[in-house]
């Protein structure tokens, strides 16, 4: 099981929080040893979303340093991935293949991540518009799956992409409840249903 660490400025200092930075842990399933934990960059960061690539490799997205890390299979450190087109890297998933991940910028919209070449290019539609304000992503039957609580009320939305999976081709609203408290976030793909956190509490946290 991969997770990752953060230490959150906008919640209240304790002292149990004092030596906690950005990381990625590896723990062993079912026995919950720890087995490595790599510092993300300057572990200052707040990772995001995690994704796990066909061949191992393991992928972390960092919203507030707006840089991505990889973990190659059987390698004993992190990459750190940078962009000029990147600034809150939140939702990311890999597709089947294992050749392209999808990332969710907040503030900038989608992007196709070339895992070979590293490089980042912009999914937008054909008149050059992408969607902004996702946070969760998952790739599902050759669509993106987005929760998009950049809108009011917050929705669950299935972006449509071209054959060749680098342009927007539209968006079907999946589901959109009005009647929730907090903030809608992440969620993941079981078979042909998803399940996402409908109800976070991050709209709650103040100074």
């Amino acid at each position: 099981v991969w997770l990752t660490t953060a230490r959150l400025p906008h919640m209240a200092p304790r002292a149990a929080d004092e030596g906690v930075v950005a990381e990625l842990l590896e723990v062993s399933y079912p026995d919950g040893i720890l087995r490595r934990r790599l510092r993300l960059g300057a572990g200052d960061g707040m990772p995001g979303e995690i994704a796990l690539a066909p061949d191992g490799s393991v992928l972390v997205s960092d919203g507030l340093r707006g840089v991505l890390y990889r973990l190659r299979p059987n390698a004993a450190d992190l990459e750190t991935v940078r962009s000029a087109l990147l600034r809150s890297p939140q939702g990311i998933d890999v597709t089947a293949a294992g050749d392209v991940a999808y990332v969710a910028d907040w503030s900038r919209g989608l992007f196709r991540w070339d895992l070979a070449t590293d490089s980042l290019a912009p999914l937008t539609a054909a008149d050059g518009r992408t969607l902004r304000g996702v946070d969760g992503l998952r790739v599902h039957a050759g669509a993106l799956i987005a929760i998009h609580n950049g809108s009011t009320p917050n929705r669950v939305m299935r972006v449509r992409l071209d054959a060749a999976g680098r342009a927007l081709t539209g968006a079907d609203v999946l589901d959109a409840p009005s009647d929730l408290e907090g903030e809608m976030t992440v969620g993941v793909v079981l078979g042909d249903r998803f399940v996402y956190v409908a109800s976070s509490a991050w709209p709650f946290w103040t100074e």
